[in-house]
């Protein structure tokens, strides 16, 4: 989604969004003044989340591996969560599609440490579909590829960490790859639910 898509109210919220920091009380109370519309803050949301990604693609290295990825503070991104939890009380449609765009995927592409993966678990607690299809394509099968393929060629350990937990999430609520195969092979009764906690999991790498 491109910028000037947005409505005239979208592009005030937008700039609130990309403060840094967010001043998250002065930004319920222009929510509460009931002028933003569900396609203001959803196209906002996802303007905001697209920014987020464009500058972490710019910023991040190479990162040796980590037990547990850390979020650095000072990207927008950094802020994803408690906007997101924000927004979602003031219309924001986890399943709006604009433009081609839409929030769940918007956050695919943000690599700070777990914030993804929560805020994703976040939207999916909230109505979102994981197995929505933008254009043909479902945003789980696209992270499972990723997941695979990315496992023999990692450019940058900690965006692999969160992308696996994103996966882990994606799994945790239900994602199906779009040719309807179960997503893993599960052993001794697990059930996939358990990875909405995602944060309780790691994971290993074979070469099997």
């Amino acid at each position: 989604m491109t910028e000037s898509l947005l409505t005239r109210n979208g592009k005030v919220l937008l700039n609130q969004l990309m403060q840094l920091p967010p001043d998250l009380h002065q930004l319920k109370d222009e929510l509460e003044r009931g002028i933003y519309t569900a396609k203001d803050v959803t196209t906002a949301a996802i303007q905001y989340l697209d920014n987020c990604a464009e500058e972490q693609a710019e910023e991040s290295d190479p990162y040796t591996p980590l037990d547990t990825p850390i979020a650095v503070p000072e990207p927008h991104g950094a802020y994803a969560f408690d906007l997101i939890q924000l927004l979602l009380h003031y219309g924001l449609d986890s399943n709006g599609v604009y433009d081609g765009s839409n929030v769940l995927w918007s956050l695919r592409y943000i690599d700070n440490g777990y914030i993804a993966a929560d805020t994703l678990a976040l939207l999916l607690e909230h109505g979102g579909n994981i197995n929505l299809q933008l254009d043909g394509d479902d945003l789980f099968s696209d992270i499972d590829f990723s997941v695979m393929f990315d496992a023999f060629n990692q450019e940058n350990r900690q965006r692999y960490d969160a992308l696996v937990h994103l996966w882990f999430v994606c799994l945790g609520y239900g994602g199906v790859p779009k040719n309807g195969t179960a997503p893993v092979e599960t052993f001794h009764g697990f059930d996939l639910r358990n990875l909405r906690d995602h944060h309780n999991f790691t994971f290993g790498l074979s070469w099997v």
